[in-house]
């Protein structure tokens, strides 16, 4: 049950906000930007991502499983696994970690009106397991703001690749969702690199909430970049254990 007031939320301090039964509480709202929600502690979720280049026609997979550590930390561990002659084969393995930073929340007696904006902080480590797949760093800083149905998430983000080439990137993204209809949600989101102008992919979407451990995404990521990989067709599903 939500109290009526407002909270304040500091990383390593207590939280007043007791946990719904009814909310799937993973933080993975959209495809290609983060968001500051983070598990709750001791709460596992098996995650995998499907994409489909249709340019290339080739999938893509990306199963992993996701971990509360703590209220304020979760961690995330998976592979990628790419299409290649017909089969898929392991690509790379990475480590994800989010960090809930701050926390502000009001907390209104109707649930439209509920608002939170939270900073948060992502560090993922990917290790490329052949030749031509790279291994690389990303830190992200994450700024989320909801209310109600409505929910803002934008993302500056530092990826350094450490194997071959040595380039740093630094990119943004943004996403919106809006809840519409019951279990369904449509959204948006950009992304776009701030040290190569013109690299811009949109993705729009449409997230169900099938049930409370149940949540399955779909969703289209079109690269506006003359010569880029075109359309992608993402579908992602979430589990809670």
């Amino acid at each position: 049950m939500w109290n009526e007031g407002i909270t304040w939320n500091v990383f390593l301090t207590s939280r007043s906000v007791t946990r719904s039964p009814a909310i799937a509480h993973h933080g993975k709202d959209f495809f290609t930007v983060a968001s500051s929600r983070l598990p709750h502690r001791n709460q596992w979720f098996t995650v995998l991502s499907v994409d489909y280049t249709k340019s290339l026609s080739a999938f893509s997979l990306e199963p992993g499983l996701l971990y509360g550590v703590t209220q304020y930390w979760s961690a995330e561990a998976h592979v990628h696994l790419e299409q290649s002659s017909h089969s898929l084969g392991l690509e790379s393995i990475g480590i994800e970690q989010r960090f809930l930073l701050w926390d502000w929340a009001e907390i209104g007696a109707a649930a439209t009106q509920r608002t939170r904006t939270a900073l948060g902080l992502l560090f993922e480590v990917e290790k490329g397991l052949i030749h031509h797949a790279e291994d690389e760093i990303e830190l992200r800083g994450i700024l989320s703001h909801t209310r109600g149905d409505f929910e803002l998430s934008l993302n500056l983000i530092g990826q350094q690749t450490l194997r071959r080439h040595h380039s740093l990137d630094i990119a943004y993204a943004a996403g919106l969702r809006l809840r519409i209809l019951g279990i369904l949600s449509s959204g948006i989101e950009v992304r776009g690199n701030l040290r190569k102008v013109g690299e811009t992919i949109v993705t729009p979407g449409i997230f169900a909430e099938i049930s409370p451990q149940l949540n399955v995404h779909l969703g289209s990521s079109i690269d506006l970049k003359p010569g880029g990989n075109g359309t992608v067709v993402r579908a992602s599903l979430l589990y809670e254990l």
